[in-house]
């Protein structure tokens, strides 16, 4: 096996155990699923799909001195009856011994093609490459188009970690490394929720500026936390926001984090909010609803 392709699979410990989103069968491979919509041009995104896989679910085997863990995920893209994607990609893992294999770990990947607007039907599946056991995720995926002029954000993708980085790897975008964290859950081995998001169509060039402001809310919609605002120079018409909240005060539950941004030479606002989730070992473990 080239053994070259561990770097495209991040091993994060946590805390918890993760609380994946469609519950399968015991006899399934179990990994969580989420994808984010970035602007190529007004009719075209980059649509880029996270996965993270329970560690402790592959089955190892002794190779060379180790322990070796592999899975292969694929991914089918269908327009329609007609099949526009079909692609796969192998990861793996390796231990020194069982003792290092922990229920808690997650291993992360991603892929991202770029498709026109339209609406997409996406299958995934990843299977154990040393078991033959497998799990599968369908959902629906649209890509409309993107506003030309009026102030606009993309999805916002919620991460494990996000760095300033100029060095290339399978979670690098615009000099930073994002670690993806797809089931957007949080605790006490992960208290800080990072994000990712591109703003489109700010006044540039231009000798104003923009502000950005992140609130958080409950399941019913109360505030329970928000941000300083932070105003910035507007420096091009396109622009990266990264930032990161501390979400480990928060009860156990179901959240939604707002991204606000204002362009203050037009005054037009455009914001979203993205679901996430804070678990405490001593509460019950928050619910997908």
């Amino acid at each position: 096996m080239n053994r070259s392709c561990a770097l495209w699979i991040y091993v994060i410990g946590l805390s918890f155990a993760p609380a994946f989103a469609h519950p399968q069968p015991d006899s399934v491979l179990h990994f969580a699923l989420d994808y984010a919509r970035f602007r190529i041009n007004a009719n075209t995104a980059q649509v880029e799909l996270y996965l993270a896989v329970p560690r402790a679910q592959l089955r190892f085997v002794a190779d060379a001195g180790e322990l070796l863990g592999a899975f292969e995920a694929q991914v089918s893209i269908a327009l329609g009856d007609s099949e526009v994607v079909n692609h796969s990609w192998g990861a793996h893992t390796l231990a020194k011994d069982t003792s290092e294999i922990k229920r808690s770990q997650l291993l992360y990947t991603q892929a991202a093609f770029q498709l026109p607007s339209n609406n997409y039907r996406v299958r995934v599946r990843v299977r154990d490459k040393n078991s033959g056991v497998f799990g599968m995720q369908t959902f629906e995926v649209p890509v409309e188009p993107f506003e030309n002029e009026r102030l606009a954000l993309s999805d916002i993708e919620i991460s494990s970690r996000t760095t300033r980085d100029t060095t290339w790897s399978l979670f690098y975008k615009n000099r930073y490394t994002v670690i993806p964290n797809p089931n957007a859950t949080f605790g006490m081995a992960l208290p800080m929720l990072y994000i990712y998001s591109e703003i489109y169509n700010l006044t540039y060039p231009s000798d104003s500026s923009y502000s950005v402001v992140y609130r958080i809310f409950d399941g019913q919609g109360n505030q329970v936390k928000s941000l300083p605002v932070r105003r910035r120079p507007i420096m091009g018409k396109q622009l990266v926001e990264v930032g990161a909240c501390n979400v480990v005060s928060l009860p156990g539950g179901s959240y939604y984090l707002e991204v606000r941004v204002t362009d203050h030479a037009t005054q037009q606002v455009a914001f979203l909010r993205r679901k996430f989730f804070v678990y405490r070992e001593d509460e019950t473990r928050p619910s997908e609803q």
